[in-house]
């Protein structure tokens, strides 16, 4: 998902410096209804409640590992994205973020991973613009827990833990609804916050963990 991560940052680059140089040229040329209408592109923190079905594991044999589990709890990650206007309501690009819920035992998580192709519509009144629209790309799920079998003393000076560890990992389709406000600083500076809800539409398992996640960021555009 680094990678991910990167070669947005990267094209968020090279296309805002894209579009900074034709922009002057596009604003003189005569208005048509889906005409170029600047760009945005930022950076946004999440976090989120998710939570998943209840799992269990199995060892080598087959047998259950103790009760029931279940994941559940707050998710934190950062990403960002990029948005190129059309008109006066469209709005097309890309965004990408990473979530990760930490629990016990220590070295326990859940990361979500997921990016794509992003549409959304939006409507200004003075300073705030109110936009709603989604995403669909891909994602990817790794969950790697630590199963503690128990703690055994050696000679009374070290700790030796005899665990078991579960080590998950699978991709997805995915899309993501969402909702959100930018409230403008300057011409080119905006808060933006919103809410997302992720669909995994093709292969949600019993241990993975969804729910509703908060961004909260800054947008720099033109």
């Amino acid at each position: 998902m680094k990678r991910i991560l990167l070669l947005l940052v990267a094209t968020l680059c090279v296309t805002l410096n894209i579009f900074a140089v034709d922009a002057d040229s596009v604003a003189m040329k005569k208005r048509r209804p889906m005409a170029y209408n600047g760009y945005q592109g930022g950076m946004m923190y999440n976090i989120g409640y998710v939570q998943s079905r209840e799992f269990q594991f199995h060892d080598n044999n087959g047998l259950p590992l103790g009760q029931s589990n279940q994941l559940r709890g707050a998710s934190m990650g950062l990403g960002g994205a990029l948005r190129v206007g059309f008109g006066k309501y469209l709005r097309v690009g890309i965004e990408g973020y990473v979530s990760t819920l930490k629990y016990k035992p220590q070295g326990s998580s859940a990361k979500i991973g997921w990016g794509g192709l992003l549409l959304d519509s939006h409507w200004h009144i003075k300073k705030f613009t109110i936009f709603t629209g989604g995403v669909i790309g891909g994602g990817s799920y790794t969950h790697i827990t630590m199963i503690d079998k128990g703690i055994n003393s050696v000679d009374n000076d070290y700790v030796v833990e005899n665990q078991y560890v579960s080590y998950r990992h699978y991709p997805f389709l995915a899309i993501v609804p969402f909702v959100g406000m930018e409230y403008s600083l300057t011409k080119r500076i905006s808060v933006v916050a919103k809410i997302d809800y992720m669909l995994n539409v093709t292969n949600w398992a019993d241990d993975y963990a969804a729910g509703p996640r908060f961004f909260v960021g800054f947008m720099f555009g033109r």
